[in-house]
């Protein structure tokens, strides 16, 4: 009886709409890319990340792919040849071994995916602006997630736990 009450309950809840906002709440296009923008948090490495990371020479290679992306610099995903495929591979090979955990290699892939999902996008000729900005967005947050995932194990690591 308890079963069939609980069915009866969740085929309720599952009728329930849920709001979603749109990008057609928005007046324009604009409005959209800007609300978009300020969900961004930007992260810093904190001293002793900067520490572990200082070495890793592909890192600072992908902050440079994501300082040109926030200036609107979409250069490193234009390149013909197998350049952002063979990076991401650096990238994941180069991990610091204190690094190396689930957590981080994690974010490490959601950052592949939305970097391949951006250079997809371009390399279309009839893509969108809104959706170029909207996966550009994705993956400077992606790449901040990964600073503050960083930041979050190296801090963990430093706990004396007693």
């Amino acid at each position: 009886m308890r079963k069939y009450l609980l069915l009866i309950i969740l085929l309720q809840n599952c009728n329930n709409a849920i709001k979603v906002e749109s990008e057609s709440n928005y007046n324009n296009e604009d409005q959209y890319v800007r609300s978009i923008d300020s969900e961004i948090i930007v992260r810093k490495f904190t001293k002793e990340a900067e520490k572990i990371t200082q070495q890793w020479a592909n890192l600072k290679e992908l902050q440079n792919i994501i300082n040109g992306l926030e200036k609107e610099d979409y250069s490193a995903f234009k390149e013909k040849d197998k350049y952002l495929e063979e990076f991401i591979n650096d990238l994941t090979k180069t991990l610091p071994k204190k690094l190396n955990n689930l957590p981080i290699t994690s974010r490490l892939i959601v950052l592949e995916t939305n970097i391949l999902q951006l250079k997809s996008i371009l390399s279309n000729s009839e893509f969108k602006p809104k959706n170029r900005t909207s996966i550009k967005n994705k993956l400077i947050e992606s790449y901040y997630n990964f600073i503050y995932q960083i930041n979050k194990v190296i801090e963990k690591e430093l706990q004396i736990i007693e």
